[in-house]
């Protein structure tokens, strides 16, 4: 999915493995425009889309017709009925949403209290979302919603900031919610960087290394 809001389905086999020296292979976007979001998903699975301002949508893989690595693809709300002026800010694949464990979603901050929040769903309550989406965060006025992380009740989280501060916390500690509710404070940015907010947020994997890049 691109940063436009433009979506396609790739084979995998459409990508050669590069060797070293390699020089890479196009993927043909429209003018400008750049890849927002990557991940492998079957056919079958189901993909949630969510928006920043905190609303989920849902398609199956197969319902996203599968192009070539030269296609630029097709506009996202040809396939979900995103109200206007949202955009698609993170996306989930999920085999089965009956399983169980969490989505934990977490907020940039750009919102006027300066706080970035999080809020655990479990992940059963996305299992009927309508064709116009639902309501997955109640996002503060100002702030939009940044990640939605696959977790399983336990897991440990990072959040970093533009301006270089980060914190780690066990999900545990955001006590699980409705869908529609809205999050607690996962972050406070320092005083004086009134333009700091997220900018990335993961889950802690056991034996990762945390690779930070700064300009």
């Amino acid at each position: 999915i691109s940063r436009d809001g433009y979506i396609k389905r790739v084979s995998i086999d459409a990508w050669r493995e590069q060797k070293k020296g390699g020089k890479g292979v196009n993927n043909t976007l429209k003018n400008d425009d750049e890849p927002a979001h990557l991940f492998q998903v079957s056919t079958h699975h189901t993909i949630l889309f969510f928006t920043d301002r905190g609303r989920v949508y849902k398609l199956k893989g197969y319902e996203i017709p599968e192009t070539g690595r030269y296609a630029k693809g097709m506009p996202v709300i040809n396939y979900i009925n995103i109200l206007g002026g949202e955009r698609v800010t993170a996306t989930v694949s999920v085999k089965d949403l009956s399983a169980e464990g969490y989505l934990t979603m977490i907020t940039r901050g750009t919102g006027p209290k300066r706080v970035s929040e999080i809020k655990r769903t479990t992940l059963a309550a996305f299992q009927n979302i309508r064709n116009n989406g639902l309501i997955a965060f109640d996002i503060e006025e100002g702030d939009e919603l940044g990640w939605a992380l696959r977790t399983s009740g336990n897991e440990d989280v990072i959040l970093i900031t533009h301006y270089g501060q980060s914190i780690r916390f066990n999900e545990s500690v955001a006590t699980s919610r409705s869908r529609a509710a809205g999050g607690v404070k996962a972050l406070r940015f320092k005083e004086g960087k009134p333009d700091d907010h997220v900018v990335s947020a993961d889950v802690i994997r056991k034996g990762a290394t945390l690779l930070v890049v700064g300009s």
